[in-house]
């Protein structure tokens, strides 16, 4: 599920703009976020500490997030600069993933294991964080 991210290192290494710049490493944390999400929350299932509905829950918002920034490196692949048009783009592909996102955050504190929800909820708000930054770099609407 990361080999879209994979660009992400090279898109921060060749664009000159500060913004966009940012808005990639915002999509970059945000990926590794999600792969630490996902290890997290599958062997938090093996010991019984989620439900089966806890882990569809939270690895569906992980498939996601890994589509919205899969979608939104294609928006900033070969840019130079962000221009009004790709902030537009990728404000719209973002908005929908931050608020799962946000709900996601709500809904990690009816875990029930608390070391597993204090993990859980840090990550989330790791990604939230990431995908906000990204937000305001776009503008938000």
């Amino acid at each position: 599920m990361r080999r879209a991210y994979l660009a992400l290192p090279l898109l921060l290494l060749s664009c000159g703009d500060s913004d966009l710049q940012k808005v990639a490493k915002g999509l970059q944390i945000a990926a590794e976020s999600v792969g630490t999400l996902q290890t997290t929350v599958i062997e938090a299932n093996k010991l019984a500490l989620l439900t089966e509905d806890e882990t569809r829950t939270t690895l569906e918002i992980c498939v996601e997030i890994n589509k919205a920034g899969k979608d939104a490196v294609a928006v900033t692949r070969g840019l130079v600069a962000l221009d009004s048009t790709s902030k537009s783009q990728i404000l719209t592909i973002l908005t929908p993933v931050i608020k799962s996102v946000d709900a996601a955050v709500g809904r990690s504190m009816l875990i029930k294991n608390e070391d597993t929800r204090a993990k859980i909820r840090t990550i989330l708000l790791t990604i939230q964080s990431a995908l906000n930054s990204v937000q305001l770099i776009v503008g938000v609407t």
